[in-house]
């Protein structure tokens, strides 16, 4: 086996090493590492046929639902149709039973991508928005849901795809699906964690500054976040 050949085997050890860090949460020295949740919720979504006006923000009562699963879109028969092509504010609700075994964690939804404009809310509650049809983002969740099997929470998610100059492209040789078009996922982690509100990253970056035939550097680095009262000594 030659130096390079070697070298490149190492390299791959490494960055496999690297990725494995990203399933797990930091912990305390007082706290044995444990596997960060991770569900995918794609099944059993409500879809309001009924698309909000512009004065509506948001449908607190609706019984024009169609029961989906993700990933969805309206324009799924309306694509290659100009006059029929439909840009809209549509409406998604989900229901959330959180486990006693979640209690004491920090609970986030990691959506893989929205078309174009989403607006997130639990239990009717407005949490969060994000512009931007091809982005992943993460909402933390915590502070707004109910824990055990007896307390159901109503995730909504608010889409619109309507014409937006501020939102690019505004043109392309491709279609503009509106709607929760990826997957959604619930993720649970630790109070002290890897940071998963940088851009819907799992908030570990990997690079190789300097890379040769003989030599190689790798560098991963971390956003670690204490959401604890107290400082942590923390082994990762």
């Amino acid at each position: 086996m030659t130096n390079y050949q070697s070298l490149s085997n190492n390299i791959r050890l490494f960055l496999s090493v690297c990725f494995l860090l990203t399933l797990f949460s930091c912990s305390s020295h007082k706290e044995s590492s444990k596997l960060r949740i991770e569900l995918e919720i794609n099944e059993n979504w409500e879809f309001i046929t009924e698309e909000l006006s512009d004065e509506q923000n948001f449908w607190k009562e609706n019984e024009n639902i169609e029961i989906i699963s993700l990933p969805h879109t309206w324009n799924k028969n309306d694509l290659l149709n100009s006059t029929t092509y439909k840009r809209a504010k549509f409406q998604y609700n989900k229901k959330l039973i959180l486990d006693d075994n979640l209690i004491g964690k920090r609970v986030f939804l990691h959506f893989e991508a929205v078309n174009q404009i989403a607006d997130i809310y639990i239990n009717s509650k407005f949490i969060q928005q994000h512009k931007g049809g091809y982005t992943a983002f993460t909402v933390e969740i915590t502070d707004n849901v109910l824990f055990g099997k007896g307390n159901e929470n109503i995730l909504s998610v608010v889409v619109d795809n309507r014409f937006n100059k501020n939102i690019p492209p505004l043109s392309a040789d491709f279609n503009f699906y509106g709607g929760i078009y990826r997957n959604v996922w619930l993720i649970a982690t630790n109070q002290i964690h890897f940071s998963l509100s940088d851009y819907g990253s799992k908030g570990i970056y990997i690079s190789t500054p300097k890379v040769s035939e003989s030599e190689a550097s790798v560098q991963v680095k971390g956003i670690i976040k204490n959401q604890t009262d107290s400082q942590k000594e923390l082994t990762v």
